[in-house]
């Protein structure tokens, strides 16, 4: 019986050995040797049988791939790149390294080896830090622009990039228009402008910010590279007025990038005079601009009167000397000083307010017709002598006249010299009407402040070129000076004993003018001019002047007596 029990027993315990030798050699029983758990184990072995199969070929623990398994588009054949990914890109989340590693090696890399790019020039892609961007940011956007762009040009991936990086700028381009960009950007623009001093990177941000078109038009400019940055880094920066920009910097060296921007937003501070008129901002500015586009308005009077204590010609209108506090103190001392220096002044205009402007210029268009008004006189609001800043000035040798003879007179040689120093300038320089909109006056003087009058007088500007360098129009004035508590009469009453003896003495002079001027009153009238308004019209001028008065004989008579106590002379200077 033992002889039978034995051999049974040995049988029994072979059996169950390979029972347990086989149990244990299970694909589950492997798989949780090598660390996966049992929902996993089940999962893969019901959906991936062949995955089971390679993981226990590969002796491939659970903790090296546990974190892809789950992932959609997981492919175990990409396994070594996932890992080389993963090293390389830290930050990548697990997700992003299967979805990543899948474009490159089912898309990217065999299509750029079909297009016959080298299997090690691809990698060494890898070191560069743009392209790296697009790795690490799993940019397959980008990745995938690259790729088009490498199938139409074969180009170096330095091309490639700007391909790409164009296309992100401009994303209504062709493809076609892209490429056709770039190959100009790189065979034309970029030489060009390198050979003026402009470091590549420096054209090529301004590339990518500014587009093909705007570096064009730069390429046709002067402009140096310190210029160009400047200009296309300001906020009102237009690049259709390159020309313009590039014509103003390259006449003055003293003009700054400002100015240039400035000149090109306001054309109308220096041209199209009498053509694109608005009201001057900052009016209780001692910087205040007045000229033939920009004016006051009708209602604005200087709060801050005092009366300027100097020699004022018989001629002067009554309360013309009054200026605002400031010019008048300058008044004074600059008359002080000139008598000092052995040379004697009078005041011959100070203030005048825009009722008795609109009678002149009026009267003016009655008598000699629009276009003389025009170039001889200012339309009302558009007169410095309502800022209470400006004052005409002569000498009793010329009688008291203004002319052009002031400048040649010793009086007038030392105001030219000097007349900074108390903080005025010429406000019609010589030579510059095109730019100021008269002919030269040098009895015209306009007070800005010692130390903007100096800055003028040293630069050979004038005010309009002050205020556009700095970029005054734009910016809230931060000289707007507070006006003092009561204000002078603008107009003397027909009480006033002052204005009766000033109409007497009009009276006899208008008499013998005999409403028209004689020789020494023809040498006398300044050379204003406007050549860009000599083609004006009637309705231009009720636009722009509200000349309405003078459309009846009743109101253009008005307007005659109401200036008699002007001289006839006076008519014609102011």
């Amino acid at each position: 019986m033992q002889k039978v029990l034995v051999p049974i027993g040995i049988v029994t315990l072979l059996g169950s050995g390979l029972l347990f030798y086989s149990y244990m050699m299970s694909d589950e029983m492997v798989l949780r040797r090598l660390g996966y758990d049992r929902t996993l184990i089940e999962s893969l072995i019901n959906e991936q049988p062949d995955l089971v199969q390679d993981l226990i070929e590969d002796d491939r623990n659970s903790e090296d791939i546990s974190d892809y398994l789950t992932i959609k588009g997981f492919n175990y054949d990409c396994y070594n790149a996932y890992v080389q990914l993963a090293e390389y890109y830290p930050t990548l989340e697990s997700s992003e390294v299967v979805y990543l590693a899948t474009f490159l090696d089912h898309v990217f890399f065999p299509t750029l080896l079909q297009q016959g790019y080298e299997e090690e020039t691809i990698k060494t892609w890898f070191s560069d830090p743009d392209f790296n961007t697009y790795v690490e940011s799993v940019d397959i956007v980008a990745l995938n622009r690259l790729l088009n762009y490498a199938k139409e040009t074969e180009s170096d991936l330095m091309t490639l990039f700007s391909y790409v990086n164009y296309e992100k700028q401009n994303p209504y381009l062709k493809l076609d228009e892209v490429i056709s960009a770039i190959d100009e950007y790189q065979t034309v623009v970029l030489p060009n402008l390198k050979s003026k001093g402009y470091e590549s990177q420096e054209v090529e941000a301004l590339f990518y910010q500014f587009g093909l078109s705007d570096l064009k038009s730069l390429m046709e400019t002067t402009l140096n590279p310190d210029q160009a940055f400047e200009l296309m880094a300001a906020s009102s920066f237009d690049s259709s007025c390159f020309a313009i920009y590039d014509e103003v910097l390259s006449q003055d060296e003293n003009y700054s990038v400002t100015y240039a921007l400035q000149y090109a937003k306001y054309p109308n501070v220096k041209s199209k005079f009498y053509q694109d008129i608005v009201e001057t901002p900052n009016t209780n500015s001692l910087l205040v601009l007045v000229n033939q586009n920009y004016r006051l308005d009708e209602f604005y009077a200087p709060t801050d009167f005092v009366p300027v204590e100097v020699p004022v010609t018989p001629y002067s209108q009554v309360n013309t000397n009054y200026l605002r506090r400031d010019a008048a103190d300058a008044t004074e001392l600059l008359f002080s000083k000139a008598q000092e220096a052995g040379y004697e002044l009078t005041l011959r205009t100070g203030y005048i307010s825009y009722s008795v402007q609109k009678n002149l210029y009026n009267q003016d268009v009655y008598e000699m017709g629009l276009e003389y008004a025009d170039k001889f006189n200012s339309r009302p609001g558009h007169s410095e002598h309502q800022t209470g800043l400006a004052i005409d000035i002569t000498t009793p040798s010329i009688n008291n006249e203004l002319s052009l003879e002031f400048a040649d007179t010793e009086e007038g040689k030392w105001v030219l010299a000097h007349a900074h120093e108390y903080g005025f300038i010429i406000r019609y320089p010589e030579n510059r009407e095109s730019e100021v909109g008269y002919f030269y006056e040098p009895y015209h003087l306009r007070y800005v402040g010692v130390e903007v009058a100096t800055e003028i007088f040293e630069n050979n500007w004038t005010l309009e070129d002050y205020i556009l360098n700095y970029g005054l129009l734009d910016a809230v004035s931060d000289e707007v000076q507070t006006p003092e508590e009561g204000t002078i009469e603008q107009q003397p009453s027909d009480s006033d004993p002052s204005l009766e003896d000033s109409n007497e003495a009009d009276d006899t002079d208008e008499e013998e003018s005999n409403n028209h001027l004689d020789e020494s009153d023809q040498e006398v009238l300044p050379d204003k001019s406007n050549a860009s308004q000599s083609g004006s019209t009637d309705s231009e001028l009720n636009e722009d002047s509200s000349t309405d008065d003078s459309s009846s004989d009743e109101d253009r008579q008005q307007a005659i007596q109401e200036n008699r106590e002007l001289s006839d002379q006076e008519k014609y200077q102011l």
